[in-house]
């Protein structure tokens, strides 16, 4: 119970932070409005159903990396003193990944609505929703660590830039699959189980190896 009531803290931390510097937030759904509305003048509204899937988490991905990549970075030499002292490192990395898949599930919600407004294609709104959501954890869980090692060397853009898209293709795979599977309706149950297994796996691997960052 202790341990869950220090993750609701140090969440609670983040997401007054987050609306204090709102206007990054805003700035990312300004991206993700302005590049799917590019993709919709571009490819109009009647294009391929597997074209649109692509573009949706094109765009997803790259917000994805835009948003996780501060999580960690924007965190002051003071505050991380204060967490150093007082938070174990399993505790900060788990409430650091609920917090990017909390934002992210926000993000994805934003963007499988607007994709299901500009473009008129075979996926309903509540799938959309379900497959972005799921893909929300799938890069929470992969980008936070990556966020942590970045943080680690003076918040280095160009590790979270290098690590970030090779790690998320698995997951990416994934994802496409899922939605290809949907698509010419066939059985997805099995993808879903695999992405929430490397999601777990990413998990787990985060709360191992964050510590001997935290160390650092």
């Amino acid at each position: 119970m202790h341990y869950l009531r220090q993750i609701a803290k140090i969440l609670y931390t983040d997401f007054k932070i987050e609306w204090r510097e709102k206007h990054q937030l805003f700035s990312l759904f300004l991206y993700i409005a302005s590049s799917a509305f590019i993709a919709y003048m571009i490819l109009k509204a009647d294009v391929a159903p597997r074209i649109s899937i692509s573009v949706f988490w094109i765009i997803l991905g790259f917000g994805a990396v835009t948003s996780t990549s501060r999580c960690l970075v924007r965190e002051t030499s003071t505050r991380f003193l204060f967490y150093y002292q007082t938070v174990p490192p399993s505790q900060l990395i788990v409430s650091k990944i609920a917090f990017n898949a909390t934002l992210l599930s926000v993000v994805s919600v934003f963007t499988a609505w607007l994709f299901d407004l500009l473009f008129q294609t075979q996926f309903t709104l509540s799938y959309l929703l379900g497959i972005s959501l799921l893909g929300a954890l799938a890069f929470a869980s992969t980008l936070t660590l990556i966020a942590g090692i970045s943080a680690a060397v003076q918040g280095n853009a160009a590790i979270m830039a290098v690590l970030s898209f090779p790690l998320l293709i698995p997951q990416l795979l994934v994802l496409i699959r899922i939605s290809e599977a949907m698509l010419i309706g066939v059985e997805s149950l099995h993808f879903v189980v695999a992405s929430l297994l490397l999601d777990l796996i990413t998990i787990a691997l985060s709360v191992m190896l964050f510590p001997f960052l935290w160390k650092e």
